[in-house]
């Protein structure tokens, strides 16, 4: 029973692994960009969970990280 739960565990980790593999590289810009500071900034995110129609996870959330 359990080699049969753990071979569906693994088939599905390497569809996913194929999926991954399967992607095309994203293209190489003529003028790439390069942040000058390296931070991560974050303005005014909301999010909710499917479903979630009543309450949003995040609202308006703003950070700024370095």
């Amino acid at each position: 029973m359990f080699q049969s739960e753990n071979a569906m565990i693994v088939d599905d980790a390497l569809q996913r692994i194929d999926g991954v593999l399967d992607l095309d590289p994203l293209k190489e810009t003529d003028h790439p960009q390069h942040p000058e500071n390296g931070s991560v900034e974050l303005q005014n995110v909301s999010f909710s969970y499917d479903g979630e129609d009543e309450e949003m996870f995040l609202k308006d959330y703003s950070v700024v990280e370095i």
